[in-house]
């Protein structure tokens, strides 16, 4: 999967949340940490906080380097999507879309009862890749239920684990049965599969015939102004500065 599909799918899937966006608690509890760690089996790991709405990580243990080689300052959540291995992406996508799903049928007051466990492939600054065991419970949220908060441990399973099988499970806490294996929908097949939306690859074939922007805005009954924020943005997704290098990209994927 491309990764700026990958980017926005995620952004999509976390975006379920409503407007209000209150916190129930103000102040996350500064031993948060090291009561979580309770929670979890560990090896060689590190632990985060990170905020949904923002997405964010408000806190980054500096294991993470240890781990991954990483420095905290670099491996912010966008970078650390990027890094998850291509194979593994729908797989991710996939799971964190049955978790968000799962979480939507719950009161609440049960979010603190579930801890969400799958494995996935990220790469290490070396270049290798590590298998790591995702583990997450929710710890703050807002007044009209909208999850803020969860504090995260990922954990190094490579020695543990070769194999790509894969499964979602939750842990049930506080006394909760756990749901092991739980069902996970392939939701890639109503994914876009163009890097540039369909207004940009009319714009796209109209710059590959040679037309101007003013054209191209009478030809799509749009402002000029329109036409040029498209074109911004597609220079800015292909990470070119100029026309002619934005037309040899789409050429290049096949967008054109």
């Amino acid at each position: 999967m491309e990764i700026q599909i990958f980017n926005n799918t995620l952004k999509n899937i976390w975006a379920y949340q409503p407007n209000e966006l209150s916190p129930v608690n103000q102040e996350i509890d500064a031993g948060l940490q090291q009561k979580m760690l309770s929670v979890f089996s560990l090896g060689d790991y590190y632990t985060y906080v990170f905020n949904i709405n923002s997405i964010q990580f408000s806190r980054l243990s500096s294991d993470v380097k240890r781990v991954l080689g990483w420095t905290p300052e670099e491996f912010t959540p966008i970078f650390a999507m990027e890094l998850i291995h291509p194979d593994d992406r729908t797989w991710f996508i996939n799971a964190e879309s049955a978790v968000v799903k799962f979480f939507s049928t719950l009161p609440p007051n049960c979010f603190f009862n579930y801890k969400v466990r799958y494995d996935y492939r990220m790469q290490k600054k070396c270049g290798n890749y590590a298998r790591i065991m995702h583990q997450v419970v929710v710890i703050n949220y807002s007044t009209n239920g909208a999850i803020l908060d969860t504090f995260g441990l990922h954990t190094d399973i490579t020695h543990l684990k070769s194999s790509n099988s894969r499964n979602l499970s939750f842990i049930g806490l506080n006394g909760t049965e756990s749901l092991l294996n739980y069902p996970v929908e392939d939701i890639s097949a109503g994914i876009e599969k163009h890097f540039f939306s369909n207004r940009e690859r009319e714009i796209l074939c109209h710059l590959w015939e040679g037309r101007e922007t003013k054209e191209i805005a009478n030809l799509l009954f749009v402002s000029s102004d329109t036409v040029d924020t498209h074109r911004r943005n597609m220079l800015k997704k292909a990470e070119v500065t100029n026309t002619i290098a934005l037309i040899r990209f789409a050429l290049s994927i096949g967008e054109l």
